[in-house]
């Protein structure tokens, strides 16, 4: 069986299906599900779709590493950071985040499958493992350590600044009971932050590996990209496509936040860590 040739249809299948089972699984979760949560997470899905579809057309890579380059790019950027932030700064318990890391799961895989089956690069000329293989022997070491300790200094720091600024917003959907939102600010403050936030670095660039090698050496584009992916999967699809029973406000003030946080530091992820054929340090 062939994937559709127009580009519509091919949009459309995959939107259907990824929303429709996002939906059910609101409702399950008693979501009421009013014409707004269904127009949000039609949005928020299709913002997702659109990114993957992109990646994987782009990716000179066969059906099969495409999926794996999906996959991890949803699951660690889109569910695993998501739930860690869920468990430290809500009442949520760890028997919740461990069900929803296994939901994601099946998520992340059915997702990928789907969009690498019907989004087809024009060629397919190389492979993902032999381009991870020679990104990681292209550096030394120490210069590996170094970028990586950059790279996880650096999102802390947006993660402070931007989140210090949106917290002026954000801190009373946080403090106040009223709300009955069950979000909390953990105890430990500032020494927590700087414990999770660079743990999330890492995961980022696990599910950014695929990106960072597959499209190509121009680091700038490498970046934008990047970018694009932590934003849209890191805040922007998960607040419109979930976070329900979260006031319009809160979810508007995230997904700024998030905007202000997460593109910059896909660029500098990329302008560090993606591969350059001129620098072998």
């Amino acid at each position: 069986m062939r994937p559709p040739t127009k580009p519509i249809i091919a949009f459309l299948i995959p939107l259907i299906v990824l929303s429709g089972l996002q939906l059910i699984l609101a409702a399950t979760q008693g979501t009421t599900m009013n014409a707004i949560n269904v127009l949000t997470t039609i949005a928020g899905v299709g913002v997702m779709v659109l990114l993957l579809a992109a990646l994987s057309s782009l990716w000179p890579w066969p059906l099969s590493d495409r999926i794996i380059a999906l996959f991890l790019l949803y699951y660690f950027v889109l569910t695993v950071p998501s739930l860690i932030e869920y468990y430290f700064f809500s009442e949520g318990t760890l028997d919740f985040v461990i069900k929803h890391l296994g939901i994601g799961l099946v998520n992340a895989g059915l997702a990928a499958a789907l969009i690498a089956w019907i989004f087809r690069p024009e060629t397919e000329s190389s492979r993902f493992g032999s381009a991870l293989s020679d990104w990681l022997r292209q550096r030394k070491v120490i210069s590996w350590l170094w970028r990586l300790i950059a790279a996880m200094l650096a999102y802390l720091l947006l993660y402070l600044v931007v989140g210090g600024i949106a917290f002026q917003f954000t801190g009373p959907y946080y403090t106040d009971p009223a709300y009955g939102l069950e979000l909390t600010i953990p105890e430990g403050g500032l020494a927590l932050i700087a414990k999770i936030q660079p743990v999330r670095t890492v995961i980022f660039l696990i599910g950014l590996s695929g990106l960072l090698v597959g499209l190509g050496g121009n680091t700038r584009r490498v970046g934008l990209w990047a970018g694009a992916a932590l934003f849209i999967l890191g805040g922007l699809s998960p607040l419109l496509a979930g976070a329900y029973h979260w006031p319009a406000a809160l979810r508007i003030y995230h997904v700024i936040e998030v905007f202000f946080q997460n593109v910059p530091a896909g660029y500098i992820f990329a302008r560090l860590l993606a591969p350059a054929p001129w620098d072998a340090s």
